[in-house]
């Protein structure tokens, strides 16, 4: 729809109008399965509830681009592939390599050349493709391992299992790890704890969004301005207009580093609002927040 994310419900019904227009089967050859999308994504983004709970899956979406994590393997999944050969629809067996364990032997890229290959950089095997040897020559170089670095797993597991291994343990030289240096971390047990912890920020982020609608917000600001104009009289607009110069200068001050983020493309939103946004978190608490309790995470 082409709008912030912060944007008012007024103006996702504007955004709505003008969108539905172009999808209108008498303009567009294509508008009927426009519409169909547009309605589900005003379905979503007017109704606040379901719009919270997206935008705490939106600001999940966005931390897993951040730190580079698709939810996907990272080796390629060749089931029913002409390449392939498994062509079991119900196939859910994965192979997997602990490269913290890994001696860099070789004997399982021997074994099955097209799924292993050893690892440049620290000389230890790393499974390239999933079943692009048969189930046999699998087998072989899980037997002939002699540390028993390789593994049977489930294809769900792989997105964490392959992007801890390569992004959050550390592993060192088959060299230094062979001459008694350097640690063996062990590769499932970080997997789960990053899920874990993704979990719990995903929860975190559904419970600060259920913790103010759109309108118990809209009520909270009015409520702040009455304030504002009790504690200081006609001074009230001048100390916004002030607010908003702060605010506006910080922009400024952060728009390098809001740049990159705003670049994101599941998301869109000002420079200006972003930053304002972070100049209020940084800044001592508002008027406004007097009238919740304060979190742990406020404090």
């Amino acid at each position: 729809m082409q709008v912030d994310d912060d944007v008012s419900q007024e103006g996702i019904k504007t955004a709505y109008r003008q969108a539905a227009k172009f999808c209108h089967p008498d303009v567009n050859d294509a508008g009927h399965e426009l519409c169909i999308l547009l309605n589900e994504a005003y379905s979503t983004l007017s109704n606040p509830v379901s719009r919270l709970r997206y935008n705490a899956l939106l600001e999940q979406a966005l931390q897993d681009h951040e730190d580079d994590y698709s939810g996907q393997p990272l080796s390629k999944w060749l089931v029913g592939h002409k390449m392939g050969k498994n062509a079991d629809p119900d196939e859910s067996r994965a192979v997997f390599v602990d490269e913290c364990a890994c001696i860099g032997c070789k004997m399982c890229v021997w074994c099955a050349s097209g799924t292993f290959r050893i690892d440049a950089q620290h000389g230890r095997s790393r499974v390239y493709a999933q079943w692009v040897d048969n189930e046999e020559k699998i087998e072989d170089a899980i037997a002939s391992c002699p540390v028993d670095c390789i593994h049977w797993v489930q294809k769900e597991q792989l997105p964490s299992l392959e992007y801890v291994m390569r992004n959050k343990v550390q592993v060192t030289d088959v060299g230094t790890m062979m001459g008694g240096a350097g640690h063996v971390a062990d590769v499932f047990a970080a997997a789960t704890q990053f899920l874990k912890k993704r979990d719990k920020d995903l929860k975190d982020r559904q419970w600060q969004v259920r913790q103010h609608s759109p309108i118990q917000e809209e009520a909270r600001q009015r409520a702040a301005d009455e304030l504002v104009k009790q504690q200081y009289s006609w001074l009230g607009p001048l100390a916004g207009m002030f607010a908003r110069n702060m605010q506006q200068g910080s922009s400024n001050v952060r728009s390098e580093e809001s740049h990159g983020r705003d670049q994101v493309g599941q998301r869109r939103r000002a420079p200006a609002a972003a930053a304002a946004a972070r100049a209020q978190q940084q800044a001592t608490i508002p008027v406004e927040r007097s009238l919740v309790v304060i979190s742990k995470q406020d404090k």
